[in-house]
């Protein structure tokens, strides 16, 4: 049994068809995808019609050079544009995706794959998968690692869910050390975080936990790293039974060498200083903080 209603779609033995009505709501897609001498015309889900060549998408994607490759009687029977006479093929994917899609195939706006937004790497990824575009997927690896200082877990979910290259989710995972473990992070701000399991969540912050403790133990270590650490000037060193703290100086626990029976009373400000590089990197672990124009310059306004 079949109903029809002006506007809707009508349903006749499972199949949905678009009514003349519906149709007639497409538009077309702006420069360079409405070019009367294109070939065939891709229909985004949202009824957006791109007019392209068919011989560019063949050399970027196998499935669309497949596709373009069918018999011609297959071929006839597929919805054509009633001005142009041009084949229509719908695709799934909606006007904002395909557009930023056909736009890495396309050579007009060679820059446009620079200025990829983080917010369509996800869609753009499926759709590259779908259509077996290895070139355009290294686009967007690309683009990605730009986002790697102010995205890191964006950049690390995607590219533990799509499997993407080896290198690029470990330089995602230690630009997460920039910052604190287990940010709270406001609804919506790293919507990828619901496509990649807990454990594996799990996992970035254990190796986050253990950079941090072998910060730490670096910043601890720093008096046996320096072989002349006992002639700075902002060092001395005296007895273990030395007395306690004086207004320019304090007794701090320093060895320089293990089972050495000395501490070294040095300066308040370095002391200060050292405690704040151990908070610093058990907070961020990649150092970068430590060794900021900000940290430095308030050390040596504190000296």
């Amino acid at each position: 049994m079949s109903h029809s209603t002006e506007g809707n779609a009508t349903s006749t033995s499972g199949e949905t068809k678009l009514t003349e009505s519906t149709a007639a709501q497409t538009t077309d897609a702006p420069f360079p995808f409405n070019n009367p001498h294109a070939d065939v015309i891709l229909q985004s889900s949202d009824g957006v019609n791109f007019r392209v060549r068919t011989a560019i998408l063949s050399e970027a994607s196998p499935v669309f050079e497949s596709m373009f490759s069918l018999p011609a009687q297959q071929s006839a029977k597929a919805d054509h544009d009633s001005a142009s006479g041009l084949a229509v093929v719908p695709v799934s994917e909606d006007s904002t995706t395909l557009k930023a899609l056909l736009r890495l195939c396309y050579p007009v706006n060679a820059r446009s794959s620079r200025n990829l937004a983080i917010n369509e790497a996800a869609a753009l990824l499926e759709a590259a998968r779908k259509y077996d575009m290895e070139g355009i997927e290294e686009h967007i690896v690309q683009a990605l690692r730009g986002y790697m200082e102010t995205s890191p877990l964006r950049v690390y979910c995607l590219a533990i869910r799509y499997n993407l290259d080896k290198d690029l989710i470990r330089a995602a995972a230690r630009a997460c050390l920039d910052e604190p473990a287990g940010t709270p992070y406001g609804r919506g701000e790293v919507p990828e975080l619901d496509d990649i399991s807990a454990s594996t969540y799990i996992r970035l912050l254990d190796y986050h936990r253990a950079c941090s403790d072998a910060a730490v133990g670096i910043v601890n270590r720093y008096p046996l790293v320096d072989v002349i650490f006992d002639q700075r000037c902002w060092v001395t060193c005296v007895p273990i039974t030395a007395s306690g703290e004086t207004t320019c100086s304090t007794i701090r626990t320093l060895s320089r060498l293990p089972g050495c029976t000395h501490k070294h009373r040095v300066v308040t400000w370095f002391a200060r200083f050292m405690d704040h590089c151990e908070t610093v990197v058990k907070k961020k672990p990649s150092g970068k903080d430590i060794t900021s124009n900000t940290t430095v310059a308030a050390a040596l306004a504190d000296a």
